[in-house]
């Protein structure tokens, strides 16, 4: 363990000390945010805390051989205080719950699991307007928390390559969250030198041009032409090329999986709406999915219709929400819901 990370977090997790594995640097991170979330594993005699997850990655500290005395609360949002001890070959890790719960895990090992998925064909809409850019953004942060986190062991070279994308004002104007809005974007010369050469892929001289002028002056100015241009129909190819890098990226990685059945229902769905798409190629797809773990079976469909006007380039978004546990229902419920837009949309032309 780095001794300058050990100092850092020692507080939080009392009973630390620098010849502890790096996974309870991790936990002592957890304990810092206040944010342990604990899952049983019982057959396993397994514990697992939510160390991170989104839609690149479910990352959990795993407690191994592992004997609980007491019980976590799960809906107690009191702050939990921990304490760790080394007792011949095993960690005993006692936590305070508030002030009305405690409880200690017993386990010989504490261990970091990763599993890491695609997400190019993600989609979350949380502010309107530009989404395809917006999702552009929510990619390149997703791999941008976990290189933070976890670095080199869970991203590839070509991801490593992407982040320098988020570095470049113009493009993270496009916000995908609310809360950034207010959230000033500072561009790297890392973020310019890597749309420059983008730029220079897509044989896009206009906006190499004004990648220099704003090179040379990151004036407020300059930044606005490049975020406009950005959703211009001339400057397409420069996002198309930044979307298939992104994808090229996350196919590295499996896609989720939620069970026999559950996995056999997307596929039927997914099948069903590239046949409705083939003849509709103003049209692409992308999915909302519930993490693998812990949560009820909701999943969202979002049929993006593009439209380009002389100057812009937009898209609108149906989504086709199915949550609930009886399949059967819900494929009928899909093709239903699937049928009745694409008649609409037939009707709109």
């Amino acid at each position: 363990m780095n001794i300058e990370t050990w100092e850092q977090y020692k507080e939080y997790l009392p009973g630390l000390h620098k010849d502890c594995p790096d996974e309870f640097i991790y936990l002592a991170q957890i304990l810092k945010e206040n944010v342990f979330e604990l899952i049983e594993k019982k057959k396993e005699r397994q514990y697992h805390i939510v160390y991170m997850m989104n839609d690149a990655i479910e990352s959990f500290l795993v407690f191994e051989n592992a004997v609980m005395i007491g019980a976590y609360e799960t809906e107690n949002e009191d702050s939990l205080q921990g304490t760790l001890d080394h007792v011949g070959d095993d960690y005993i890790l006692s936590v305070r719950q508030g002030n009305s719960n405690s409880f200690t895990i017993r386990f010989s090992r504490l261990t970091l699991e990763n599993t890491l998925y695609q997400y190019h064909n993600i989609g979350h809409f949380w502010v309107k307007g530009d989404e395809y850019l917006r999702q552009i953004n929510y990619r390149l942060g997703i791999l941008q928390d976990k290189y933070q986190f976890l670095n080199k062991k869970v991203c590839t070279q070509d991801e490593i390559d992407l982040l320098s994308f988020y570095e470049f004002a113009p493009l993270r104007n496009y916000i995908c969250v609310s809360w950034e809005k207010e959230e000033p974007f500072i561009t790297s010369m890392r973020g310019i030198q890597a749309f420059l050469q983008i730029a220079q892929e897509a044989n896009d001289s206009s906006m190499e041009k004004w990648i220099h002028r704003y090179k040379k002056r990151p004036s407020k100015w300059n930044e606005w032409v490049l975020t406009k241009m950005l959703k211009t129909v001339r400057h397409k190819r420069v996002v198309d090329l930044l979307i298939d890098k992104i994808a090229h990226a996350s196919q590295a990685y499996i896609e989720r999986s939620f069970g026999e059945a559950e996995d056999c229902f997307i596929t039927h769905c997914r099948n069903s709406i590239r046949e409705k798409i083939c003849n509709h190629n103003t049209h692409t797809v992308l999915e909302e999915q519930p993490f693998s773990i812990g949560e009820e079976f909701t999943y969202t469909f979002h049929l993006l219709n593009w439209k380009e006007t002389w100057i812009f380039r937009n898209v609108k978004i149906h989504s086709i929400v199915l949550k609930g546990t009886n399949l059967p229902v819900l494929e009928n419920e899909f093709h239903q819901r699937l049928d009745e837009y694409f008649t609409t949309v037939l009707c709109t032309h």
